[in-house]
């Protein structure tokens, strides 16, 4: 049998003296602190895929719940940006549907996004939703909690 050995431990000043002093340049004056935050800055206020705002509690419901960014807990919108953190697929939202009894896990990982209609049952006044991992249909207003949901708002313009 072949047995591994550790190499030995160097004592830290015995390491100092093999590596040697270590140099890191200095920013130049192009690089100065200030003009990279400039630019950083304005890449943040010009870039379209950066969004700023997210929604105060990320919402789902029914059909009737309007679409965008809750502001305010007191007036709920479905959010329009969710995405799930645990397959990092954005969420879909089907108004007036419910999902079939045959839906299931495999179903969506082999299915979303294009086809996932074919599981989906006409039901007025229920919504139903979907990323690549998890599904659901609502009737009422759902506050989505970090704690026990894989679904968060990433962000709107």
């Amino acid at each position: 049998m072949n047995q591994t050995h550790a190499p030995e431990s160097l004592p830290v000043d015995q390491l100092d003296r093999e590596l040697g002093p270590l140099s890191i340049p200095s920013p130049t004056k192009s690089h100065s602190k200030s003009s990279l935050n400039r630019s950083a800055n304005s890449a943040m206020r010009h870039s379209p895929s950066i969004p700023s705002l997210k929604c105060a509690v990320a919402c789902i419901g029914g059909p009737d719940l309007p679409s965008g960014r809750t502001s305010d807990v007191t007036t709920p919108h479905f959010c329009s940006n969710l995405i799930c953190v645990s397959c990092d697929h954005k969420v879909i939202r089907f108004p007036n549907y419910k999902w079939s009894p045959n839906t299931d896990y495999l179903f969506l990982r082999n299915n979303y996004p294009d086809t996932v209609e074919q599981n989906l049952i006409p039901a007025p006044g229920r919504c139903a939703y979907c990323c690549q991992c998890t599904f659901c249909d609502e009737t009422d207003v759902k506050h989505l909690n970090s704690f026990n949901s894989t679904w968060a708002c990433r962000g709107h313009q």
